[in-house]
């Protein structure tokens, strides 16, 4: 793990040891004063610091964001959310790509299982139901198994991603709408991920609000998806998140304010929304 800042620390909980980015190294060295700077913008810096490797987020990056200022310039901030969440109309598309990846792959010769989100993925199915039959005791019922035939290759498709992909967890209809199955069941303040190079886990503290996919960070491909524990950072809508799911982050053209968080976000399609 790469540790340009000297930023890297150990929190003990209980038995258990973590690695953990702190940001008081870069206000230490000089780079930023953090009882200035918004809880939003805080959140994408230690992602960054956390996940600076000088390829995709270069040292650079993380002092942009260490500058940020009300009124200052904004040169776009790369973002990994430490998840991903999607809806299966958006959603379905992503897990295409990489199943078209796995079948390369596989004609040059080499191991298709190698072929996973790099980025833990949830897929929440909501979009499908349609309302043939209401107000009647059964009408969810009925509408339910048509949803089945109406839906079945799609729903056979992803039932086979689930169990062919790691990191990728599908939530089957009937549970809820992605927004409230997120709030209740799928949540994080605070993941961890074993590191390739030691036993202990890196602690990611991340930013809420599933961007349309964030801070546990998460990003999710559907609108109006609720914050946890109050920390909206930034909220962004993609329209595909094909990008995050492989490991490359978006960039973040931010316009935050303390008051008002605005975020252009523009994915690797050129398509973006200003919210």
């Amino acid at each position: 793990m790469n540790d340009f800042f000297n930023a890297r620390d150990q929190l003990k909980v209980g038995d258990k040891e973590y690695v953990i980015y702190r940001l008081a190294a870069l206000e230490k060295a000089g780079l930023v004063d953090l009882k200035r700077v918004p809880f939003s913008i805080r959140v994408l810096l230690e992602a960054a610091l956390r996940q600076c490797n000088d390829k995709e987020i270069t040292q650079t990056d993380v002092k942009n964001i260490a500058a940020w200022t009300p009124k200052g310039i904004r040169p776009g901030i790369p973002f990994l959310p430490a998840r991903v969440v999607l809806q299966d109309f958006t959603g379905v598309p992503a897990i295409v790509d990489l199943a078209a990846m796995r079948s390369a792959v596989g004609r040059l010769g080499s191991d298709p299982k190698k072929i996973n989100p790099l980025v833990p993925v949830d897929l929440v199915i909501d979009h499908s139901i349609q309302v043939d039959f209401f107000a009647t005791a059964d009408s969810l019922t009925r509408n339910t198994e048509i949803e089945f035939q109406r839906n079945r290759e799609r729903y056979e498709f992803l039932k086979w991603g689930q169990k062919a992909f790691s990191n990728f967890r599908v939530v089957p209809p009937m549970t809820g709408i992605v927004h409230q199955v997120n709030l209740e069941y799928l949540a994080d303040v605070v993941m961890t991920k074993a590191e390739s190079d030691d036993t202990r886990s890196s602690l990611s503290y991340k930013l809420k609000r599933i961007l349309r996919f964030k801070a546990a960070e998460v990003l999710c491909t559907d609108p109006y998806v609720r914050p946890q524990d109050g920390l909206v950072p930034l909220e962004e809508v993609l329209e595909r998140a094909d990008i995050l799911v492989v490991g490359t982050p978006h960039k973040v053209y931010a316009n935050l304010a303390p008051q008002q968080p605005v975020v252009d976000i523009w994915n690797i399609f050129g398509r973006g929304v200003r919210v």
